[in-house]
């Protein structure tokens, strides 16, 4: 979210405050989202088990199975989503499908149509799952990232040196503290850590 390359300004407490509202409106649209999302899908198997379409085992197999599927695959994979990254949602969740499909048919005999259902339910999980928890995930850093750095000693000692050996620095730093903002935030540590490893690279 941060960018340094030496000359850029720092920005104010104001629009450091902006970003910070608009990322916790973000995170909690995201967690009604997936609240929603939970619901629809709770009511769904509850409704096969509550009905006598599915046991409660095989309801409990399609759930958990779907559900730790997409957990991992929230905690894979980066927003915003590379090629790669939706190509493994996609795989995992046609995979979720046709393995619930086989466990619950084949290896629990329930019925093909409710056990249809579930699969299609699971592979539904999966994919916006993954997505939100994702999305939810990087709004989560984006905020963690704006915090400032106080009494994190290492921290200060690792801008400490910086500023010492990088003029840019050390000149953003001098900026920072003219708006009155004499703690910089751990985004912009990791930008300028980032832009340093660079500068001794070359």
């Amino acid at each position: 979210m941060f960018y340094f390359d030496g000359h850029c300004e720092p920005p104010t407490a104001f629009e450091l405050r902006d970003v910070q509202n608009k990322l916790k409106s973000e995170k909690k649209q995201q967690l009604i989202y997936s609240c929603l999302s939970d619901l629809i899908h709770g009511l769904l198997f509850w409704g096969l088990y509550h009905f006598d379409l599915l046991s409660g085992r095989a309801t409990l197999t399609a759930v958990i199975f779907a559900s730790v599927c997409a957990i991992a695959l929230a905690n894979s994979v980066h927003q915003p989503l590379s090629r790669s990254d939706k190509l493994s949602i996609g795989a995992t969740g046609i995979g979720v499908l046709f393995a619930n499909l086989l466990l619950l048919i084949w290896w629990l005999k329930q019925p093909i149509y409710p056990s249809t259902v579930a699969a299609l339910a699971s592979c539904s999980i999966v994919f916006i799952g993954a997505n939100l928890g994702c999305k939810v995930k990087h709004v989560i850093h984006d905020l963690e990232d704006l915090k400032p750095v106080y009494e994190d000693c290492p921290a200060k000692q690792e801008l400490a040196n910086m500023t010492s050996r990088f003029p840019g620095v050390a000149a953003y730093r001098e900026q920072a503290r003219q708006i009155l903002r004499p703690n910089l935030t751990y985004g912009e540590l990791k930008a300028m850590r980032s832009w340093c490893e660079k500068r001794r690279a070359d």
